[in-house]
């Protein structure tokens, strides 16, 4: 079902390109089969297959993003093979799922520092997928469970690339709800003291590569509620 369902997908992706005016395709984000073992040889095994599919329909270029199950030693077996694959054109990175419509579907805390400090010491690129409406953590009572922050995330992974933030501090800055613990200047990012100038700020962004949620709404508001973005009616003034 999984090749099948890959195949799908890419021969939609080639019949794309012959359209008048074709989108370029720059990433593809790839579920990896949740049955599969959490051994290397069967990562390495799916991902050439991946690899050498596109590689024959001008998608050789792309950024690859792998998803695997919960499990932390899935993830653990996928990111030492995509560690080992860091020499490839084009980046080749993990991808998180950070949400959903269960409470089973959102990681725990222990559950996201441990990705955090995994694609830390392999130095490998990762993005996180759903759930993410809020910058602070939001309790969602049509879940049933605490969705996490988007700025917690960022925080956290641009304070640890930076090299300022103990790991036993990790999931405090990601629980905390305390907007004025979180602080921007225009050099800078800090949190409760810790801070991290441009350069680390881009090195961390290098790291995580973006966060994904199905609200785009929430986000905004909540973000020019906190006053890091226009309010829309000063939007619509100016």
């Amino acid at each position: 079902d999984w090749h099948a369902a890959v195949e799908s997908g890419l021969a939609a992706v080639d019949s794309s390109r012959h359209c008048p005016a074709p989108d370029k395709i720059t990433v593809l984000e790839i579920a990896l089969p949740t049955a599969m073992a959490a051994d290397t040889a069967s990562f390495v095994q799916a991902i050439d297959e991946i690899e050498a599919r596109i590689g024959i329909n001008l998608l050789a270029d792309c950024d690859l993003f792998f998803e695997t199950t919960t499990s932390a030693s899935h993830r653990r077996a996928l990111a030492e093979v995509l560690c080992d694959r860091q020499t490839r054109t084009s980046r080749v990175g993990l991808k998180l799922r950070t949400g959903g419509r269960k409470p089973s579907h959102i990681p725990s805390l222990s559950q996201l520092c441990e990705n955090i400090q995994l694609c830390h010491s392999l130095q490998i690129p990762w993005k996180a997928t759903a759930g993410l409406h809020h910058p602070l953590p939001h309790a969602c009572p049509q879940i049933g469970a605490t969705m996490h922050g988007f700025l917690n995330l960022l925080f956290a992974v641009v304070l640890l690339e930076a090299k300022v933030l103990p790991v036993d501090r990790l999931e405090n800055l990601l629980a905390d709800r305390n907007a004025e613990h979180f602080t921007f200047t225009e050099s800078c990012l800090a949190w409760e003291g810790m801070a991290a100038d441009l350069s680390q700020i881009q090195a961390g962004r290098e790291r995580f590569i973006s966060f994904g949620s199905c609200s785009f709404a929430e986000p905004v508001k909540d973000l020019a509620q906190l006053g890091l973005l226009p309010k829309q009616s000063d939007m619509h003034d100016s």
